[in-house]
């Protein structure tokens, strides 16, 4: 999220096997943006993908936990 609203960094994460990690400084991204519009494009898309799926299981916890105590 801070890639794309320039806030600080709002958790961090471990792997628990080996990966490829890219890391794009958020000039970098910028540059995408405005100069390689289509590569840009399909990482929103997937950036936008990944917090939608966070954001529903998300809300389908605070459901659940909710209707608990109810």
């Amino acid at each position: 999220m801070s890639l794309i609203d320039r806030s600080p960094r709002s958790s961090s994460d471990r792997a628990k096997e080996d990966l490829y990690l890219i890391v794009l400084k958020n000039e970098v991204f910028r540059k995408l943006v405005d100069q390689q519009t289509a590569i840009a494009n399909k990482m929103l898309m997937g950036i936008a993908t990944l917090l939608s799926t966070s954001l529903h299981d998300t809300n389908k916890v605070f459901t659940e936990k909710l209707l608990s105590i109810v």
